[in-house]
């Protein structure tokens, strides 16, 4: 008597690992939700107001930071404090569409802030479906900060007014 399964159960089984391995490679960084960026910051809700794009460090350099404030906060979002309230910001590299994950993708990063204290999230993810490099232009994005599973979430699609010429 052979102990060696049925060339059925063989293909079974294959099936079965075969999917578990691909179960297990998905990444909750794979899609971005489609609904407004919107989530928890300090364990308090929280929705993406206006958002501004700007060159971080100075005029002469290529990073970006796109700051999304607080839905609820007055003001032209080019003008506004860059340390008011509780807002997302997004560092880039350069000013360009794609999709990233700031934990393989150097110069990119998702990060909350309230006032002056914030908190980086290396498994983030970002995409960027418009990014336009004229002052007034309107970029269109998305972003996921923290997981489901803990206190601080926020994901979803934004827009934020260019600042500045890129």
């Amino acid at each position: 008597m052979s102990l060696s399964p049925r060339p059925g159960i063989r293909l079974f089984g294959f099936v079965v690992v075969s999917l578990l391995c691909v179960a297990c490679g998905a990444d909750q960084n794979d899609e971005i939700g489609d609904g407004w960026l919107q989530g928890t910051i300090n364990g308090r809700a929280w929705t993406a107001g206006p958002g501004a794009v700007t060159k971080a460090g100075g005029a002469d350099g290529d990073a970006v930071i796109v700051r999304l404030f607080e839905q609820g906060t007055s003001g032209e979002a080019c003008s506004l404090d860059p340390t008011a309230g509780r807002r997302v910001e997004i560092g880039m590299a350069s000013l360009q569409t794609g999709r990233y994950q700031p934990a393989t993708d150097a110069g990119y990063s998702v990060a909350t802030w309230e006032g002056t204290t914030g908190e980086i999230d290396p498994s983030a993810a970002i995409e960027i479906i418009n990014a336009p490099k004229n002052a007034g232009g309107e970029m269109i994005g998305k972003a996921r900060f923290g997981s489901s599973g803990s206190e601080d979430f926020v994901e979803g699609q934004f827009t934020a007014v260019v600042c500045e010429d890129f």
